[in-house]
């Protein structure tokens, strides 16, 4: 419980300080408007229609699995920033 009152405490210092509390909610509001602005783009792409194109060299590849090759490599990797 005390760490999370000097947390607390912290973020009331920073936010106390009028040039860092302006830049903080420049940051947030470029983050929420970045957000919404890539989730609109990404919800009008995946909607039009559009050709397929044939590619002959993607057609000399079969798919691969490499779902838990991923989330391996990721998690370690977190892991260890964590730990060291």
């Amino acid at each position: 419980m005390n760490n999370n009152n000097s947390f607390i405490n912290i973020w009331k210092e920073r936010l106390s300080n009028k040039g860092l509390r302006n830049e903080f909610l420049i940051v947030l509001s470029i983050l929420v408007t970045s957000l919404i602005a890539i989730s609109n783009f990404l919800l009008f792409n995946e909607l039009r229609h559009g050709s397929v194109l044939s590619d002959p060299i993607l057609n000399l590849f079969s798919p691969i699995d490499v779902t838990w090759i991923t989330f391996v490599v990721i998690y370690s990797g977190l892991i260890a920033a964590i730990i060291y």
